[in-house]
C-alpha cells in the first residue's frame, strides 16, 4: 500500500521504559499480523511532568528543563534522526536536528 518496507515508531509518554518495550512489541506484532508491515522502534519519550509545565508556559522543553528525562529522550531521538538522515542523504549538506532544536524560539 505505502511502498515503504519499514516504519519507525516513537513510543511517547511511557511511564516506564519496560512498559514502552512491551507496548512496542504488541504494536509490532499487530502491524505484522494485520498489515504485513515491519516496524522498528526509533525511540522512547518518557512521561515527564516538565513536559506539561513546558506546554503550559509555552516554553520549549529543551530550554525550560534541559536536564529532564523527556529532554534527554528527545535529544537521543534527535541524534538517531540525524544518523538516519545522514545515512539516507550522504551527498546532501543538511543541518543537524540538534542544531534546529537549539534554535527554537517561541518568545
Amino acid at each position: 500500500h505505502y511502498q515503504v518496507d519499514a516504519f519507525q515508531i516513537v513510543i511517547n509518554m511511557a511511564d516506564e521504559v519496560e512498559d514502552a518495550y512491551i507496548a512496542f512489541e504488541r504494536l509490532s506484532a499487530a502491524c505484522y499480523h494485520f498489515l504485513g508491515a515491519k516496524i522498528d522502534l526509533l525511540g522512547i519519550v518518557r512521561t515527564d511532568e516538565n513536559m506539561g509545565q513546558s506546554i503550559r508556559s509555552q516554553s520549549p522543553l529543551m530550554r525550560s528543563a534541559p536536564a529532564s528525562g523527556a529532554a534527554s529522550d528527545l535529544t537521543s531521538l534527535a541524534v538517531e534522526l540525524d544518523a538516519i538522515r545522514n545515512s539516507a542523504s550522504a551527498q546532501k549538506t543538511t543541518r543537524p536536528v540538534l542544531d534546529l532544536l537549539s534554535e527554537l524560539d517561541v518568545d
